[in-house]
C-alpha cells in the first residue's frame, strides 16, 4: 500500500469517522424508528398540545400542557416548519437524539481523548441507538449538554450567557427537571474542579 492509503486507512481516520458516523447513525434511525411507530395517545399528545398553541389558543388558559413550555414552543415551531405536520416533532426529536451522542462525544473528548469518547458513544449507541417516544426529555438532555460544552469551553462572559440561557431554557421542557437541573450543575463543578486538579 502506498502513503496516501495508509493514511486512509489508519485507525484516527477511522476513529473521526465513527465519532461522526454514530450521531448522524441516530439521527436517521430515529427519525425511521418514529416514521414507522403508530402511538396515537403519546404520539398525539405531544402534537395537540404544539397544534393547539399554533391555533391561537392560550397556555394554562384554553388547554393545560401536559409538558413544559420551551418544549411546546420549540415543537410548534418545528411543527410548523413542516407544514403542520407531526413528521416536525419526529425531526426535532431526531435531531435532539443525534445532538446528544455528538455533543456527550465531544465533551468527552475535552477531558480524555477521542477514542475514549468514541467509546462511550459507541456504548451509548449500543444501549440506546434510536428513541422511540417523542419524549421532551431529549430535547432536555441535548439542551442541557449543549449548555455543559458551551460553559466548558467559556473564554468570554457571552458565552457563559449563552450557556446559561440554554441551561434554562432545558429547565423549562418539562415542569419536573428543576431539582435534576440543580443537582446536574453541581455534579459538573465538582467534576470539572476534580479533573482540573488531578
Amino acid at each position: 500500500m502506498n502513503r496516501k492509503q495508509d493514511h486512509l486507512l489508519s485507525t484516527s481516520n477511522f476513529i473521526k469517522f465513527f465519532f461522526y458516523t454514530l450521531p448522524f447513525a441516530a439521527f436517521f434511525i430515529t427519525l425511521y424508528q418514529l416514521n414507522q411507530q403508530y402511538d396515537g395517545h403519546h404520539h398525539g399528545i405531544i402534537f395537540s398540545i404544539s397544534e393547539d398553541l399554533l391555533s391561537g389558543k392560550i397556555l394554562y388558559k384554553d388547554f393545560f400542557p401536559h409538558y413544559g413550555v420551551s418544549f411546546i414552543f420549540i415543537n410548534a415551531f418545528f411543527i410548523k416548519i413542516f407544514s403542520n405536520s407531526i413528521y416536525g416533532t419526529y425531526f426535532l426529536v431526531s435531531l435532539c437524539h443525534g445532538s446528544i451522542f455528538l455533543i456527550f462525544g465531544m465533551i468527552i473528548r475535552k477531558f480524555f481523548n477521542e477514542k475514549i469518547a468514541v467509546s462511550s458513544m459507541t456504548i451509548m449507541f449500543l444501549i440506546y441507538p434510536a428513541a422511540d417516544m417523542p419524549w421532551p426529555d431529549f430535547l432536555f438532555m441535548s439542551l442541557t449538554l449543549i449548555s455543559f460544552y458551551i460553559l466548558i469551553i467559556a473564554k468570554r462572559s457571552y458565552q457563559l450567557l449563552i450557556s446559561g440561557f440554554l441551561y434554562s431554557v432545558a429547565g423549562l421542557t418539562k415542569d419536573n427537571l428543576t431539582i435534576l437541573l440543580f443537582l446536574s450543575i453541581i455534579f459538573l463543578y465538582v467534576s470539572i474542579l476534580y479533573l482540573k486538579y488531578i
